[in-house]
């Protein structure tokens, strides 16, 4: 059996190429356009704009995320200790210098959870209550 990257292997790299182009963040949004224009053959109207917008900030949302789960794994991490040695939430809040509702939604998921429950278990579940949506730093 053949592969199709063994048939079009030029298709292979355009597309390369073109995807290359959209989720760079180096060029400019004016150069992303060009590019496609220009070399892939891809004429810009009001609805492709808008498409390429979307998938320019995809990546920036990805990453976004990215950097929210991690602080949420940072703050488990420490809240749980706190928790393993009694402190209540006001007091975890004040030595983390963390709003107090987030405290409380972490201690509850601890509080809920059972005793063997993985950090990655109890960290997918905070990210769903998406806790450091409202938080402005």
């Amino acid at each position: 059996m053949v592969s199709g990257s063994e048939i079009f292997p030029d298709d292979e790299r355009k597309l390369l190429g073109l995807l290359k182009t959209l989720f760079s963040d180096e060029l400019p949004n004016h150069e992303k356009k060009e590019t496609l224009q220009s070399c892939y053959d891809i004429q810009m109207n009001e609805n492709i704009d808008r498409g390429l917008m979307d998938m320019c900030n995809l990546g920036y949302g990805v990453y976004e995320r990215g950097m929210e789960k991690g602080e949420i794994k940072n703050l488990l991490i420490q809240v749980q200790k706190k928790y393993i040695k009694g402190k209540s939430c006001p007091q975890i809040a004040d030595e983390l210098e963390t709003d107090l509702s987030i405290i409380e939604q972490i201690y509850e998921v601890l509080e809920n959870a059972e005793p063997d429950s993985a950090k990655k278990e109890l960290l997918n579940i905070l990210v769903s209550k998406n806790i450091l949506q409202d938080t402005v730093y």
